[in-house]
């Protein structure tokens, strides 16, 4: 396998994860209406479409999305992402 497509499958596989750890925790705490008003967050925060967020622009999301985070949670969550 070329080192280009082991690269771009290890990246596919850590944007796996990171929606797995993302979903599970926004499935435990947001209603559906909350969940899709984070979701537009997080599309018009991607402007690049890469699917990488830094950790500001991920906090920031929550801030729009009118969802505050406390920074204990926003720790977790991004020490989980691997942030």
């Amino acid at each position: 396998m070329a080192p280009q497509t082991f690269d771009e499958l290890r990246n596919t596989l850590d944007m796996i994860k990171v929606r797995r750890v993302v979903l599970l925790y926004l499935s435990e705490k947001l209603s559906p209406n909350n969940f899709t008003d984070l979701q537009k967050e997080f599309i018009k925060a991607d402007s690049s479409k890469c699917g990488i967020l830094t950790t500001q622009e991920f906090s920031n999301c929550f801030s729009r999305a009118n969802m505050q985070l406390l920074p204990r949670e926003l720790d977790e969550l991004t020490n989980e992402l691997g942030m």
